[in-house]
């Protein structure tokens, strides 16, 4: 398989790189970015997350998998109000939290916006990209805004 071409850093003595940054922007944006801790991942927010979870309405991802992670819908980028609004959370699988948490436009995803994998019957395996028949749990995904709404 073709890899993909080097990239050039816009910094200034920056190296060429072929992942998402070059190394050293990588790594102070790593610095930045804070643990997962700083960022209000505590103890509180793991007994509320399983407490959300553990809800029937929020047992299922929108694709149809069980729901491991608790999203925010919005990004709260620090602001706490908005980090423990519930109203700001929905219940997704690993894997579609992953799509949409770490995909190439990082927070831009958007519910049928489309590629975001799905798992199959079972939550393992699934098609990479969404296709139709979407939400019949073969392994594409459902993900709607419509379909959102009902899991608050």
């Amino acid at each position: 398989m073709p890899s993909a071409p080097p990239k050039h850093c816009h910094h200034p003595g920056h190296p060429s790189y072929t992942g998402r940054r070059c190394p050293l922007c990588a790594k102070d944006y790593d610095a930045r970015r804070g643990t997962a801790r700083q960022r209000g991942y505590t103890k509180a927010w793991e007994k509320a997350a399983k407490a959300f979870l553990g809800r029937p309405q929020n047992r299922l991802c929108a694709c149809g998998a069980p729901a491991t992670r608790v999203d925010h819908r919005t990004p709260h980028k620090g602001d706490q109000r908005l980090f423990w609004d519930r109203s700001n959370w929905q219940p997704m699988c690993e894997r579609c939290h992953n799509a949409k948490s770490m995909g190439p436009d990082r927070g831009a995803w958007r519910p049928g916006s489309g590629g975001t994998p799905a798992p199959a019957p079972g939550g393992i395996g699934g098609s990479e990209f969404p296709s139709e028949g979407a939400g019949t749990g073969g392994g594409s995904c459902a993900h709607s805004p419509g379909k959102w709404d009902f899991l608050l």
